[in-house]
């Protein structure tokens, strides 16, 4: 497991309460997780967040990352936010 001398932010709390794409960025093994919601991207990666924390993540590679470098090695990020939305072609776009 990586440790680091002061936990270093994850960047959930920047994180926009928008809909949008995001990504959890593995800061040591350069892994990703990319995702998208069409509720608060904020409130997605405070689920995240807490899933990551509590060693069960919904992902069985990040759960193997989690028990390899910790909770620390992620970063949470937004790789595009769309603040106005018809939901049916905004969710349409997302899934192509």
């Amino acid at each position: 497991m990586v440790t680091f001398d002061a936990p270093p932010q994850d960047g959930v709390d920047q994180v926009p309460q928008e809909h949008g794409v995001y990504c959890i960025l593995n800061r040591v093994s350069g892994h990703r997780y990319m995702g998208y919601t069409v509720e608060s991207m904020q409130a997605r990666a405070r689920s995240h967040r807490a899933r990551l924390r509590s060693g069960k993540p919904s992902n069985r590679l990040m759960c193997k990352h989690v028990a390899v470098y910790g909770v620390d090695a992620f970063f949470f990020f937004v790789l595009q936010e769309h603040p106005h939305r018809e939901e049916g072609l905004w969710r349409h776009q997302l899934e192509q």
